[in-house]
């Protein structure tokens, strides 16, 4: 890693960075977790894809979130590492083909 992007993590971390966008160096795929929805006290399934610097790269949500006509289900959503004001964000990148931060499977 080079010293520049070496500064980038320890200057995310002593922010409190969001863990759920990274994890420890080296774990490529989380478990899969049970997570709430905010529509109607649904609870689905989700699985967290990490890069090998700990960087969450994808989420696989395993519902339609009750919109099956925008979304299939399984449906991913994918993150690029974006950086605002010299901090780490983890942001989801926008299909290009709808526009959405859906991609459907």
């Amino acid at each position: 890693m080079e010293p520049a992007e070496a500064k980038r993590y320890q200057e995310y971390w002593n922010t409190g960075g969001d863990t759920a966008a990274q994890v420890s160096p080296g774990i490529r795929v989380s478990h899969t977790e049970r997570v709430p929805s905010s529509r109607a006290g649904e609870v689905y399934e989700r699985t967290t894809y990490y890069d090998e610097f700990g960087r969450r790269r994808k989420v696989t949500d395993y519902t339609d979130h009750s919109m099956s006509d925008g979304h299939t289900n399984p449906h991913d959503h994918y993150y690029d590492e974006v950086y605002d004001n010299g901090l780490y964000v983890n942001k989801k990148i926008k299909n290009p083909e709808t526009g959405s931060t859906t991609f459907n499977r």
